[in-house]
């Protein structure tokens, strides 16, 4: 997860590098920003944040497919975008 969403916010900014990768709610004490629906859907709300930066977080809107392969799990993405709400 943390890679496609890494390689989508490349292609809008320049120092994606550095911005640390959470789940959001999952540090904070607050229950995950994180569902996953009977048809193999992940829906999370991600926060990517750069401590004493200018504009210190982003946040990113993600669905992906959860699909057999092989006998293993795997995740493709759907939509990642970035959020116009800055949190709920």
């Amino acid at each position: 997860m943390e890679r496609a969403v890494r390689n989508q916010l490349r292609k809008i900014m320049k120092n994606e590098a550095s911005y640390a990768f959470e789940i959001q709610g999952d540090n904070s004490g607050d229950p995950p920003r994180l569902a996953i629906d009977n048809r193999g859907l992940i829906k999370a709300r991600i926060e990517m944040q750069v401590p004493k930066a200018e504009d210190p977080e982003i946040y990113v809107d993600v669905v992906f497919q959860v699909s057999a392969r092989g006998g293993a799990l795997s995740a493709r993405p759907l939509s990642i975008r970035k959020s116009r709400e800055e949190s709920q």
